[in-house]
């Protein structure tokens, strides 16, 4: 062999970590190129299918417990496209969610150092698109002279996004910013960076995973000094925006338009508001109840039919459904179940949301068990954000920006015997 020639095993490695990092990428500019992530998917699926060595790949696949409590999950959703009767929202159900049916164990797994570098592109890449829509929103304010465009949805539309994706993208960050290895004051810098990100994006959930985070790792770390220098600085920060009129605390005075007495009230009608709170427990009840009609507690009634159902039960309750349709002018007809638990239940029943629990659970178990900080946290943040939202388990980039932390988080620090 020629001393400039790479072996193949080389090669393999050396895209196999090109495409996980533009994966990385793609989940951070998904939301505005799905494409991209659909692309590098299929790339990563052709390499592992190329590089052959299938029983060594099995070999490390079967020790890796995550990869049943996955595969089951995807096995969810195949078998509802068998049994839904709109197959055509079950199909576009089961290609989002198809990263699920693959974690790319090479024949080789990355070295920490490899791990590392992808894990702080992945970190980088988030606070310069971040970054770029504080930029664009700064523009925009010289021009309207209305500082709305600095929160919640306003800010992430400006690169295309909406906040909740953004403040999923911003926590992520932020628990991997905090299981690097950086020099503290770098960490310092990009920590208050994200921090601002998160509170200007004004999601109450994703602000309270923010804090729990933070909170677990400062005082699990940090001696008492710094431990009460950490929590007058959040009190400092956090003090002007409860105290001061600001779109921010506007945001959060919101949840006081919450009714309890929608849970049950027989009928609305197209002129009322309800609040994000009230919503979300208003769609438990609307759950139940098809499940109550349909009979389905154990299985479900599918993914292809579960939307649709939903959308049934708005109507028939009369709220708002501005033209009709499901898109952006379709009133509240344009909303999902906005609870990852929830439409798992209608989905695929009980058995759905146990499959749904267990995959959380062992995240966390594992990250716990083996002291990975990083697996600990990204439990926190998906086993909260599945209360307020479906981006986890719906939204094809979130979803591979989860299991690629995952995966990378399993294999740092881990030699290859023991992945």
């Amino acid at each position: 062999m020629h001393r400039n020639e790479l072996p193949t095993a080389l090669y393999f490695e050396r895209i196999y970590v090109v495409l996980t990092a533009a994966l990385l990428l793609s989940t951070v500019v998904g939301d505005t190129w799905v494409a991209f992530n659909s692309i590098c998917t299929i790339l990563l699926t052709l390499t592992w299918l190329v590089e052959g060595g299938f029983r060594q790949k099995w070999q490390r696949l079967k020790s890796v417990h995550i990869v049943y409590f996955v595969a089951f999950f995807f096995l969810l959703y195949l078998t509802s496209f068998l049994t839904s009767a709109n197959k055509r929202e079950a199909f576009s159900m089961l290609q989002r969610e198809f990263i699920l049916a693959f974690i790319f164990f090479s024949k080789k797994p990355f070295s920490p150092v490899q791990v590392a570098g992808l894990l702080k592109g992945f970190v980088y890449a988030a606070l310069v698109y971040m970054g770029a829509a504080l930029l664009l929103a700064t523009v925009q304010y010289f021009r309207l002279h209305d500082t709305g465009v600095f929160i919640y949805h306003a800010l992430a539309g400006q690169v295309g996004s909406t906040a909740i994706f953004s403040s999923m993208l911003c926590v992520v960050a932020v628990a991997v910013l905090l299981f690097l290895p950086m020099s503290p004051g770098r960490k310092l810098l990009l920590y208050i960076c994200f921090s601002i990100f998160i509170l200007l994006l004004a999601s109450r959930m994703f602000l309270f995973i923010h804090l729990v985070i933070s909170g677990v790792h400062a005082f699990t770390l940090l001696k008492l000094r710094w431990k009460l220098v950490a929590v007058g600085a959040l009190v400092a920060l956090l003090l002007p925006v409860a105290l001061v009129p600001n779109p921010v605390r506007a945001r959060f005075q919101d949840m006081t338009r919450f009714q309890a007495g929608y849970l049950t009230q027989k009928d609305f009608n197209q002129g009322m508001y309800f609040d994000g709170l009230s919503l979300r427990v208003l769609y438990i009840r609307y759950s139940f109840e098809i499940m109550q009609e349909h009979h389905r507690y154990l299985v479900g009634v599918g993914s292809g039919d579960a939307a649709q159902l939903l959308r049934d039960k708005i109507r028939a309750y009369h709220m708002y459904d501005g033209d009709g349709s499901d898109g952006s002018g379709g009133g509240y007809l344009q909303y999902s179940f906005h609870d990852a638990y929830l439409e798992s239940f209608v989905a695929f029943g009980i058995i759905g949301v146990v499959a749904l629990v267990l995959l959380y659970g062992y995240i966390g178990y594992y990250g716990i068990t083996r002291k990975v900080s990083l697996l600990r946290d990204l439990c926190i943040i998906i086993v909260c954000a599945s209360f307020t939202d479906v981006i986890v388990i719906n939204n094809q980039c979130d979803l591979a920006l989860v299991l690629t932390i995952c995966y990378l988080g399993f294999i740092y620090k881990q030699d290859a015997t023991a992945v």
